[in-house]
């Protein structure tokens, strides 16, 4: 710094610095309501379009609007619309700018097409229908016909001839064995109930109860009372 020579150096000397950069506290912004079409599997897009905005700081007049991967957008002053049907790309690129003060500001707003994925089919699901009968030799008739099953709880009716056989396992038979017929029926449709034919021909043993065992002994004490002097003899 040159030495002060006179109150005019003085008065620069102690001013504040000045500021030299045209661009500082200025800015543009773009804002979307927001930045993604969804896009269901028949190809329609939500929202029908998008509005878009160029936020001035420190800055006035009207920007331009331009746009990549779509065909146009509707330009309302600082302001423009895109629609959905006018995007032509998986994404869509949209730049307000401006020149202010001989400075170019721009902003640019990438708008995405967001795709919903194709329906997968059904899946399995596997229903496992039980009944019972108690018997001291393994069973060789089964039930036969067929039950109306309930998905939602897991519920069925009983099928046209039961043979013998019970939806629960009953009271204990004493020397016999608790059979299961299982009849198992595997689907991929959403039907609320399904019709199950039965079709087992083999019972699965899973209890049995133990013959009653003989009877035990027993023991009766009689006794009779006298008063006496002497011990009695008769």
């Amino acid at each position: 710094m040159s030495m002060v020579r006179n109150h005019r150096d003085a008065f620069l000397q102690g001013a504040a610095v000045r500021n030299t950069d045209p661009r500082l506290g200025k800015s543009l912004q773009v804002i979307a309501d927001t930045p993604v079409f969804h896009v269901s599997t028949g190809g329609v897009g939500l929202p029908a379009s998008i509005n878009l905005s160029a936020v001035l700081i420190g800055i006035t007049g009207t920007v331009a609007w331009d746009v990549t991967g779509a065909s146009s957008v509707n330009v309302t002053g600082n302001t423009c619309t895109l629609d959905f049907a006018d995007v032509t790309n998986p994404t869509a690129s949209v730049t307000a700018s401006i020149t202010y003060l001989g400075e170019l500001y721009e902003d640019t707003k990438v708008i995405a097409k967001v795709f919903d994925g194709l329906v997968g089919s059904n899946g399995t699901r596997t229903a496992v229908l039980d009944l019972y009968k108690w018997s001291a030799t393994t069973p060789t008739t089964f039930p036969s016909g067929s039950s109306t099953y309930t998905w939602a709880t897991a519920q069925f009716t009983m099928p046209g001839t039961p043979n013998g056989w019970t939806a629960t396992p009953g009271a204990v038979v004493p020397g016999q064995t608790i059979w299961i017929a299982r009849q198992i029926k595997t689907d991929a449709t959403t039907d609320l109930t399904t019709s199950v034919p039965w079709t087992v021909a083999t019972a699965m043993s899973i209890a049995a109860a133990g013959a009653d065992g003989l009877n035990g002994y027993r023991g009766a004490f009689l006794e009779l009372y006298k008063w006496a002097a002497a011990q009695p003899t008769a």
